[in-house]
């Protein structure tokens, strides 16, 4: 797949976690207030689901204000970086498509 290649050589997770850690601190501020925003607006009994979830940074705020969270993303080595850098409990990361996905509840 030519859209893996990109991501893993252009924007693998690694790049995308180092960006983010040496961010200024406007970017930081910018990025917790989205995450703050969702987490006004959710409730424990709450199912989430990320499209382009990446390496989970977003899950990992999110996760424990859940009763479940899911992330999508193409790129299988920033689902496999996601693994290894979080422990979250009651998630689950898959490789998929956005444009072909299907959702139903008996899926969650």
């Amino acid at each position: 797949m030519q859209e893996d290649k990109y991501y893993s050589e252009k924007l693998s997770a690694e790049r995308l976690k180092q960006c983010y850690d040496i961010a200024n601190e406007r970017i930081k501020q910018y990025l917790s207030a989205e995450i703050n925003f969702v987490l006004n607006h959710i409730k424990k009994t709450d199912i989430i689901l990320e499209l382009g979830c990446g390496y989970g940074q977003v899950l990992k705020r999110l996760a424990p204000n859940a009763a479940k969270v899911f992330g999508i993303d193409t790129s299988k080595a920033s689902l496999n970086f996601a693994r290894v850098l979080n422990r979250i409990e009651h998630y689950r990361i898959t490789q998929d498509e956005c444009q072909s996905l299907r959702v139903s509840s008996s899926n969650i």
